[in-house]
């Protein structure tokens, strides 16, 4: 299993920022334009339990996937664990956890798990699929620094 880590620090209250993140079309607000993350499904606004999302997305140009999670944990307004059960990965494991700094500020931090498909030939993939999370959360950080 692979390990991707980031975190950052905005000036919003932790329910504000849990609101935010626990409604999976937002996903979309904070994805790159032109990866297609859309949720297809008829999914709630608010995450719970057991809760399943599918997403289109086109991780490479011209290569449509369909991406399914299921939220495995809730922890309001703390964290938020989903699991990919279909999509372009081996597995996937998405730790989403907030924490309170103070009456304004929270800490978001993300712990990703994921393997590559092929075995040992994806493993060839990952520096790829670093520079891509890497890409992806550097713009996520962007846009939330300018939504909050």
């Amino acid at each position: 299993m692979a390990l991707f880590e980031t975190e950052q620090t905005i000036n919003t209250p932790i329910n504000e920022v849990w609101y935010f993140f626990s409604n999976p079309y937002n996903l979309k607000k904070v994805s790159i334009p032109g990866s297609g993350f859309e949720v297809i499904n008829d999914a709630p606004s608010t995450i719970i339990k057991d809760m399943i999302v599918i997403h289109r997305i086109y991780p490479f140009p011209f290569i449509r996937a369909k991406w399914i999670s299921k939220i495995i944990k809730v922890e309001y307004p703390t964290l938020f664990i989903d699991e990919m059960q279909k999509g372009p990965f081996a597995s996937w494991k998405h730790q989403h956890h907030f924490e309170k700094i103070d009456e304004t500020t929270t800490l978001i931090k993300d712990k990703i798990e994921y393997s590559l498909p092929f075995g040992r030939l994806g493993k060839v993939f990952d520096f790829i699929i670093r520079q891509k999370l890497q890409k992806s959360f550097s713009y996520r950080k962007n846009v939330l620094n300018q939504l909050f």
